[in-house]
């Protein structure tokens, strides 16, 4: 596609491309290591976030598991391209950790929720037999190379998740997702119960939030004056009203279908 729009270009993308990882391993082939090695299976799952504070909620623990008949080649793959991001000096760290690599790139600082300071985050990857596992929470990523060796309760044993699977077409349409409704109800509330400005941090972006936020030149009187979440009971008096929720995507000839359900 780019050699179509401009044979110019192709030719450094292509040089690049050639180049990447070749200072490590003269024989490594990028597009083959990294293309070649892209399986047809994607998982990402994400925790309930350590605290109930906008930081927390906004760096919840999650991970990206990108399947691969040759991860460690995958993973590799995905250290050259890395090592390809802009800076003066990209430094890529490994460690050893239950017999497998993982490796750390520390990304360039973010805004926080509130827009006062710069976060730093750090990029981390490592493989398991037919995985790439990527994350920027260090803990999380440990505690699932750990988790082969423990039995806990699978997600397919959740009382009902079958019978709500089969209302959006079942788990073989693709895509597949699953929400424990009652576990992000419960960290969003308690946030909003103990900081008033939490939800116009929240939708900050929104168009409607600024119009109707007097510190941002709007009309209104805040969300925090329109909406008290203070006067909520407790989630546990609640919290018999919130189930989970699963959702699929689909797709035939005519386009395609997204369905949730939820009990």
């Amino acid at each position: 596609m780019i050699k179509e729009i401009s044979p110019q270009v192709s030719s450094v993308v292509q040089m690049t491309l050639d180049a990447a990882g070749k200072d490590k391993d003269p024989n490594f082939d990028l597009k083959k290591n990294l293309i070649g090695n892209l399986g047809n299976d994607i998982i990402s799952f994400e925790k309930a976030p350590r605290g109930s504070n906008l930081a927390e909620i906004n760096s919840a623990p999650a991970l990206t598991l990108i399947g691969s008949p040759k991860a460690d080649q995958l993973a590799s793959a995905i250290k050259a391209v890395a090592s390809l991001m802009p800076g003066d000096s990209v430094d890529i760290k490994e460690r050893e950790f239950l017999g497998r690599k993982i490796f750390s790139l520390k990304l360039p600082p973010t805004p926080s929720p509130d827009g006062l300071k710069m976060v730093d985050k750090t990029f981390r990857f490592t493989a398991s037999p037919v995985y790439a596992e990527l994350a920027t929470d260090a803990a999380f990523l440990k505690a699932h190379r750990r988790s082969g060796e423990t039995s806990g309760k699978k997600l397919a044993e959740t009382a009902g998740l079958s019978d709500a699977a089969q209302k959006v077409g079942g788990m073989n349409t693709g895509w597949f997702g699953y929400e424990n409704q009652a576990e992000t109800l419960r960290v969003l509330l308690e946030t909003l119960k103990q900081d008033p400005n939490a939800l116009e941090k929240l939708f900050a972006p929104n168009p409607l939030t600024a119009f109707a936020n007097p510190a941002a030149g709007g009309i209104g009187k805040g969300a925090k004056d329109w909406l008290d979440f203070a006067l909520f009971p407790s989630f546990d008096k609640i919290a018999k009203y919130f189930h989970f929720s699963v959702l699929a995507v689909n797709a035939n000839a005519d386009g395609y279908y997204l369905k949730t359900f939820s009990p």
